[in-house]
């Protein structure tokens, strides 16, 4: 088959090796179901990490259902005010599961393409307790001529609507220096926040201010960490290695009209984060910034489906 999935052992962890057109993505169901590694034709395209590291510091991190941070891990839905812990402390960033296990569903090879089905229930325990709301949230890890892509799934399992975020916090390689390394993101908004980095509901036009990145700009120009919004489907989210040679693209389905730009100076990464949502998503629609929180919600008995597809190539 020209697309495979295969179980292999690293680190003493069980993960998912997908296979294919020059490709090759890792993933680890008992960490999060995190996609921690990728390969194009050997050469690795996310920063170092270590399987040992529990939290959302390497690879890509599913953030669900409050993605980026909560103060104090309070969040508000419909009048009522709920804590989310992990281990008996807050939460306060980056949502419930990206330290959860999986359980993978199915894999599948092919030679158009392989895929991993992964997924985990929101039923019992503490996981339920921070977040009561019955649901199925499942993953679906696909690997084809396009390249990498993400599907997701929420479905609700009871007779309450589900209110969330979907995000992924992808961790990719500094492999060039900063001058040399360019980023774009078509967005025509940024979030106004504190400097705690809560957003205050407001959005800001980028036009003319340091944060337009509407044209590609050296990451020695641009050092960020903002929320954007205006995103649209096929909207194309750009990273450029330029003295490598790669370029890199994000695309994502329609609710996913934010994106978080990560350049940090003092770490090996550069992140691009799609996101269905703000920061601090459920407080903000509570305080009535409906549209720049963009809380999504699946009705009883209904489920919401979307989709990110990461494409690279050699330039």
């Amino acid at each position: 088959m020209p697309y495979t999935v295969t179980w292999e052992t690293e680190q003493n962890h069980e993960v998912l090796a997908l296979r294919g057109g020059g490709h090759e993505m890792r993933i680890v169901p008992s960490l999060g179901a995190n996609w921690y590694s990728w390969k194009m034709d050997g050469t690795q395209l996310f920063a170092p990490w270590d399987l040992s590291w529990r939290g959302t510091k390497y690879g890509v991190p599913v953030l669900f259902p409050t993605p980026n941070r909560v103060p104090d891990g309070r969040y508000r839905w419909q009048g009522k005010t709920y804590t989310q812990f992990k281990n008996g402390e807050p939460r306060v960033i980056h949502g419930l599961v990206y330290d959860e296990p999986f359980t993978v569903i199915r894999t599948a090879d092919g030679d158009d393409g392989c895929e991993a089905v992964l997924e985990l229930r929101f039923s019992q325990g503490e996981l339920f307790a921070s977040f009561p709301f019955p649901c199925i949230l499942r993953l679906t890890y696909r690997l084809d001529a396009r390249g990498p892509r993400l599907a997701y799934r929420v479905e609700s399992t009871a007779d309450a609507a589900v209110p969330f975020g979907f995000a992924i916090h992808p961790y990719f390689a500094k492999m060039d220096p900063p001058e040399e390394t360019f980023i774009r993101v078509p967005a025509p908004y940024v979030h106004e926040a504190n400097a705690d980095k809560i957003p205050s509901g407001r959005v800001l036009p980028v036009e003319g201010t340091y944060y337009d990145l509407r044209e590609f700009r050296s990451t020695a120009d641009a050092v960020l960490d903002h929320v954007y919004q205006g995103m649209t489907e096929g909207m194309r989210a750009e990273l450029e290695w330029r003295r490598s040679g790669i370029t890199l693209s994000l695309t994502a389905s329609a609710e996913f009209d934010h994106i978080v730009v990560f350049t940090p100076t003092d770490r090996p990464c550069i992140c691009l984060e799609n996101q269905t949502c703000s920061t601090d998503a459920h407080n903000r629609h509570a305080d009535g910034f409906v549209e720049t929180a963009h809380l999504l919600a699946v009705e009883p008995g209904e489920a919401h489906e979307g989709w990110i597809a990461i494409e690279a190539r050699r330039i």
